[in-house]
């Protein structure tokens, strides 16, 4: 309630902070040897999450290669998109957050643990 109604005066709607991006559903991500986290499926472009450097799934050469792989937020662990989605939701538009990404998951490549600063954007700007 208490950030439901001020959103509701000032907006005449309820606004959600988002990350701009899709996340692949637990099965795709499966498939594509993704163990935990929550597996970038597309990046909505000019987003804060592109701006970022935050990979999304794409095809290659060799085939699928997988986009970067979120496994914390802050202090927090993300195993599943569901707890991604929960975690943004405690936070407001506007706020910046650490991402703890994995790169090069199911590749070739070595891969990297990163942080990554993301500014949280309204959900209007696309799907999460």
């Amino acid at each position: 309630m208490r950030r439901v109604v001020p959103q509701l005066i000032q907006f005449g709607a309820v606004v959600r902070p988002s990350l701009n991006i899709t996340l692949a559903p637990e099965s795709i991500a499966s498939q594509l040897r993704v163990k935990g986290g929550a597996l970038v499926q597309a990046v909505e472009e000019n987003s804060a999450a592109q701006r970022a450097g935050l990979l999304p799934t794409r095809r290659g050469l060799g085939g699928i290669v997988t986009g970067d792989v979120i496994v914390g937020l802050g202090d927090e662990p993300v195993r599943s998109p569901a707890e991604l989605n929960e975690l943004v939701e405690l936070r407001g538009i506007g706020e910046t957050v650490v991402l703890h990404v994995v790169r090069g998951v199911g590749g070739d490549a070595q891969e990297q643990l990163l942080d990554i600063e993301v500014c949280l954007e309204s959900a209007e700007k696309g799907p999460q």
